[in-house]
């Protein structure tokens, strides 16, 4: 008993840790706080993996060839000296901390249990804190920056962002007015977007006791972000829902095609359906910023094409006239890694998601728009949706578990 004590302690410890790592390192806000620095993130990242180091990990052969050669890419990284040492440093330690957490967890369900359920507890608190900034920011003029971020200057100047301690929020006009667009502690509601659509995902692996307020919350603040991307998710997760009850998705589009159309006819507005969507989504951003990221591979040495430029190098090549970064994450990683790398990365990621397909589509539909790969609160949900898809550890739904579960 004491011994469980024991483990139970340092897994919330490690737990809360990664959380608080996350937190202090994109893509949320806070990473962009200037009080915030480089040597608290990798205090964080010695204190995890000495806390991990305790939790006894067994690698085979196979996790002891991929640990060595993680290892000689990053000394190869630092000695070629390419790359920024802190932002090598950063990218990597995401790929090695993912990398023992799965294993930590993997071995134990005792551990993933209590990981799992920590993790309810964080992503229900910040959906919830989502949807009351949004009541907040849309129907009140409570605009409270009390961390003064703004001083920061890394904010995208772009928005008016509004403050409170619920979170950020973002005002957007539609063409039949402002709606509030929720981005939680987010630097953009897209990114929040990518927060909600996985514990959705992860919603279908839990009881039905906690799924329902689980899975609306995190979906009313999805909603709420007003993210195309999001949208498109939800879309592909319902799907398999949608299929065996296609009368009723039949009956609620035709319904919903008709409330729109008497919406615009009310509101008297003679709109071209592309070019509303097209103006008030950041696709024609994105579109542009992309094509510069073409032109500049286009550009590429043969060299640089399969072995790369270096993380975050793309300011040394940007050919766009606006001075602009790209954010695609798959010309990120061709860019950043090369070709070579890219497509270890592609060949280990539907390895380990060919049993999990809507996780799989989710994560390469959100790498159009973003380098998912360099965010750890993603892994950690991917790390959850594997092990508790596998056949060694599901979700037991019996009345003991319910309520151990209980958020």
């Amino acid at each position: 008993m004491l011994k469980l004590k024991k483990n139970e302690i340092k897994i919330r410890s490690l737990f809360w840790l990664l959380i608080i790592l996350s937190l202090i390192s994109p893509p949320f806000v806070f990473a962009e706080a200037i009080y915030f620095g480089r040597e608290l993130r990798f205090f964080l990242i010695l204190n995890i993996l000495i806390l991990i180091s305790l939790q006894n990990i067994k690698l085979s052969q196979t996790d002891l060839l991929f640990f060595v050669l993680l290892i000689s890419i990053l000394f190869v990284e630092i000695i070629i000296q390419r790359s920024d040492l802190n932002n090598i440093i950063s990218f990597y330690s995401v790929i090695l901390i993912t990398f023992l957490l799965f294993k930590v967890l993997s071995k134990n369900k005792i551990k993933t249990d209590i990981f799992f359920k920590n993790w309810l507890h964080f992503s229900f608190i910040l959906s919830s804190a989502a949807i009351i900034s949004f009541l907040i920011h849309q129907f009140t003029n409570i605009n409270l920056d009390i961390l003064n971020f703004k001083s920061s200057g890394n904010f995208n100047p772009m928005y008016n962002y509004n403050f409170s301690i619920f979170g950020f929020t973002i005002p957007k006009n539609f063409t039949f007015g402002q709606l509030t667009r929720v981005a939680s502690f987010f630097k953009e509601p897209q990114y929040a977007g990518i927060f909600f659509s996985l514990n959705l995902i992860l919603s279908k692996k839990i009881s039905n006791s906690i799924s329902n307020k689980y899975f609306i919350t995190n979906f009313l603040a999805g909603i709420l972000t007003f993210s195309t991307t999001f949208y498109l998710v939800f879309v592909i997760l319902m799907f398999p829902y949608v299929r065996a009850k296609l009368s009723y998705f039949v009956s609620a589009l035709i319904i919903t095609s008709l409330l729109l159309v008497i919406v615009f006819f009310l509101f008297d507005k003679n709109v071209d359906i592309i070019e509303l969507f097209l103006s008030n989504t950041s696709f024609l951003d994105r579109l542009e910023r992309s094509i510069s990221g073409i032109n500049a591979l286009q550009n590429a040495s043969l060299f640089n094409l399969f072995f790369g430029h270096g993380i975050n190098n793309y300011s040394e090549y940007n050919l766009d006239r606006l001075d602009r970064s790209i954010s695609s994450g798959y010309l990120i990683m061709l860019f950043d890694f090369g070709i070579l790398l890219s497509c270890l990365f592609f060949l280990t990621l539907i390895t380990i998601l060919i049993k999990n397909l809507t996780l799989m589509l989710t994560f390469l539909i959100y790498l159009i728009v973003f380098p998912v790969f360099k965010f750890y609160f993603v892994w950690f949900v991917v790390i959850l949706c594997i092990l508790y898809n596998s056949k060694k550890l599901y979700f037991d739904e019996n009345k003991t578990n319910k309520q151990f579960y209980n958020i």
